[in-house]
């Protein structure tokens, strides 16, 4: 008998991301060059910088001599193709997500689902900046994520965690690159969460060697800068053959800045809501890129309320100094944390019981992977975030 195909089998969501990243590529290297490179600091010290001023220069007069040529000899073809180009784009990124199974896009790795060792679960949790354009420069203060990618891999297979939470894969050739580097020691790989056609997805993607019993994607009601905020859920199993999961594990990145408190708060009670629906116990983690200061009193004790922390030294997992030597006009602005996180089941001053379990559960080791040097080499920095990773004890099915 012939084996019937799906439209699953050929992957078209991917594909169709694909050729929209493609047609677009034009825009983000010309936004690259001419919206960053041009506007970075001169220091040959920083950034992607030529090695010496007078290079430098010369590299930018290059650009502008370039930009004007093309104009004036080619301004109208260019128009044109960037008008059929930037159509096109959009349409096969709307078909993305229309093809899409359960609003995600899954990537199976060719490694096989591994169980966990003794119920021992390491997760990573990271945000690395994929910004496409020279928005690495204005949003992170790095260099492009190309140059950063093989540290950042280098960084994740020497750890070997089971499950990877990474924030700000905007560009959906990294989030191939991260695939074709990682897919032989990883199963399973979730992207392209949050349909947004004019804006910017969640950036969340979750990877994992472990056996998967559900995921499921969760908008925010409310978002900002174009960007569509979500939380993730992921439910493992301890072995591929057992019937039920052993933990769950929440992964989201709140909305940044210091004028966006009320906006965080208001979303980490959506998450709560959500927990509160679910019917197994399982123990929960939250984990991501949360944008919450140590200092902020009020958000601070807020989720204190609900989560125990894992990360509990004083270093910081993020740093604006890095984007403060891009351009000084953010200096000044909050020094942000990540967090894996294991949900309370009774929290204080709540009438509700979440289903999730504490018992024989433990927040083990929990340290950085450094993102970033004491004298914040812009050149060298995978990003402007320490990596931070958790071992969690207890699990069992």
């Amino acid at each position: 008998m012939d084996e019937v195909c799906s439209l699953d089998d050929f992957e078209l969501d991917r594909r169709c991301f694909n050729l929209s990243a493609s047609m677009s590529a034009c825009f983000s290297w010309t936004y690259g060059w001419l919206g960053g490179r041009l506007v970075a600091p001169i220091d040959p010290n920083k950034f992607d910088n030529a090695s010496s001023k007078i290079a430098e220069i010369g590299v930018r007069l290059l650009i502008v001599l370039g930009a004007v040529a093309s104009v004036i000899f080619a301004g109208t073809y260019i128009l044109l193709g960037a008008v059929v180009l930037s159509a096109g784009s959009k349409i096969f990124r709307s078909l993305g997500y229309y093809f899409q199974k359960n609003r995600m896009t899954h990537m199976r790795g060719s490694a096989a689902e591994q169980p966990l060792q003794q119920g021992h679960a390491k997760i990573m949790e990271w945000n690395i900046r994929g910004h496409g354009g020279g928005l690495h420069y204005s949003k992170g203060g790095v260099v492009h994520w190309s140059s950063r990618l093989p540290g950042i891999v280098e960084a994740v297979l020497k750890e070997e965690p089971d499950v990877i939470v990474l924030q700000e894969v905007y560009d959906t050739r990294l989030v191939e690159a991260l695939y074709a580097h990682l897919e032989p020691f990883y199963a399973h790989f979730y992207a392209h969460l949050g349909a947004n056609v004019w804006g910017e997805e969640s950036g969340i993607m979750v990877i994992a060697k472990c056996a998967i019993h559900r995921f499921f994607h969760t908008d925010f009601t409310q978002t900002e800068d174009q960007v569509q905020r979500s939380f993730e859920t992921l439910e493992i199993k301890a072995s591929p053959d057992a019937s039920a999961p052993c933990a769950r594990i929440l992964s989201t990145q709140l909305s940044p800045g210091r004028n966006a408190s009320e906006l965080r708060m208001d979303q980490i009670s959506q998450i709560l809501d959500t927990l509160a629906k679910e019917k197994l116990t399982l123990p929960t983690l939250l984990v991501g890129s949360l944008n919450v200061d140590r200092d902020n009193t009020e958000e601070s004790a807020y989720l204190a309320r609900y989560f125990s922390h894992s990360y509990l030294d004083s270093e910081p997992t993020h740093s604006e100094e890095l984007k403060n030597q891009w351009a000084p006009i953010f200096e000044g602005q909050e020094e942000s944390n990540s967090y894996i996180s294991l949900a309370k089941r009774t929290p204080e001053g709540d009438v509700r019981t979440f289903p999730v379990r504490e018992r024989g559960v433990r927040l083990g080791d929990s340290h950085l992977i450094r993102g970033f040097n004491k004298e914040y080499d812009t050149a060298t920095a995978t990003s402007d975030h320490h990596a931070v990773v958790t071992e969690l004890s207890g699990l069992t099915s």
